[in-house]
């Protein structure tokens, strides 16, 4: 899987593009957030069942710059919301 974009300087709250995992034999990617969080938290979140209903990843939380390793099955869907964003946030985001 090359990477997909999630968000690209984001500055307000609301969910990313949605990523639906392709079958290409991983089993894992790594997912980072960087940029100016200023109040900013990102939630993973994932719809397992392709219900529309995102379960919120206990792990996958950011209020900083980070890498986090995420565990996902092909054909499940993966997005980020971001809430709580202040009047400089500015946030990107990949998959890869």
């Amino acid at each position: 899987m090359s990477a997909f974009v999630l968000y690209s300087t984001a500055t307000s709250d609301g969910d990313s593009a949605i990523l639906t995992v392709p079958n290409d034999g991983r089993e894992y990617a790594l997912c980072r957030v960087y940029g100016t969080f200023d109040g900013a938290t990102v939630q993973a979140s994932a719809d397992f069942d392709n219900s529309g209903t995102y379960c919120n990843l206990a792990d996958g939380v950011w209020t900083e710059e980070d890498i986090k390793q995420v565990y996902l099955k092909p054909d499940v869907k993966f997005k980020l919301t971001i809430s709580g964003a202040g009047g400089s946030t500015s946030l990107s985001s990949e998959i890869i």
